[in-house]
């Protein structure tokens, strides 16, 4: 890297060929010792298969820190474009920081995330590996992405709700629950990835299209019952009181072990719960609060259900 050149040509040349997987982030050339990276990078991976990229820096915050030293704070638009006649485009944001030294530019940090609503598809769409496959993958992507009936709503595996549209769902259901009591319950399936690498990917999914069909028959037609993401599920339980709360974590977790039975599995779960404790209340801070919960439930032995306090 040259001195002359500027962090915003340094930049766009450098993770271009990041995305492609031409640099880790382990290469001295590019990062400082150190550099913190957080990268969803199955995410990139995912999508680069679907289509093409452009990259466009949206912004640049330049603050000298001291002689020769520049950081430059850059947020990134990274748009996917299919290679279709519709119009179809994801996008993820790449926020990095970026050090001149010693004559050259290097990555201090770098962050690379994706919106939440398309990390369901993740779960589904294997890298490509030839054109049949590609067109396979865009075409499942675009029945998923673009089918305007319910099922848009709906994960692809399991047929329950998927985490954007219960996000949205429950934004809506706290904004005007008063003092309704409601709950946000967390769920995460103990040992599965056991029945994955014992057993198959197949397997796997078939445990979970099982526990979201528990959740399902357990919980009213009212609640929220969705699917995060691999063996993460939570459930919105409107107007429940504590002790209904507690009844329904108890069932579930003492159904699970049936639902692997024939695998051998010592499959259980572990439940986070979060109760609103007024209006106006967000998903992220309940999701964040049963996340905590859930954590103490695990770090008790797992198989349990745990309040977030």
């Amino acid at each position: 890297m040259e001195s002359e050149q500027t962090a915003e040509d340094f930049f766009l040349d450098f993770i271009k060929d990041y995305m492609l997987g031409k640099i880790s982030s382990t290469n001295s050339e590019y990062f400082t010792a150190g550099a913190f990276v957080f990268d969803s990078s199955r995410t990139t991976d995912s999508f680069d298969n679907l289509g093409i990229s452009s990259l466009q820096i949206s912004h640049v915050d330049c603050n000298v820190l001291a002689e020769n030293v520049v950081n430059f704070a850059m947020t990134v638009s990274y748009e996917k474009k299919f290679h279709d006649s519709r119009h179809c485009s994801v996008s993820t944001r790449i926020t990095s920081t970026v050090v001149h030294n010693s004559g050259c530019w290097k990555i201090s940090s770098l962050h690379i995330s994706v919106p939440s609503e398309l990390l369901d598809f993740l779960d589904f769409y294997p890298l490509a590996e030839n054109a049949d496959k590609l067109a396979q993958v865009r075409d499942e992507f675009y029945a998923h992405s673009f089918n305007v009936d319910a099922d848009s709503s709906k994960d692809p595996l399991t047929g329950i709700l998927h985490r954007g549209a219960a996000k949205r769902l429950i934004d809506t259901a706290l904004l005007t629950q008063n003092e309704t009591p409601c709950a946000f319950l967390l769920f995460d399936l103990d040992n599965f990835k056991q029945i994955n690498d014992s057993y198959g990917h197949m397997a796997g999914d078939e445990v979970l299209v099982r526990f979201s069909n528990l959740l399902s028959e357990s919980f009213r037609s009212g609640d929220v019952v969705a699917r995060l993401g691999g063996d993460e599920f939570i459930v919105f339980m409107k107007n429940a009181s504590l002790s209904i709360v507690e009844d329904r974590a108890r069932r579930i977790k003492e159904r699970v072990p049936a639902l692997a039975a024939e695998y051998g599995s010592n499959l259980s779960t572990s439940i986070g719960i979060a109760i609103p404790e007024k209006s106006g209340t967000k998903f992220e801070q309940l999701y964040f609060q049963a996340d905590r919960a859930l954590y103490s439930a695990k770090a008790a032995g797992k198989n349990d259900y745990s309040f977030y306090a």
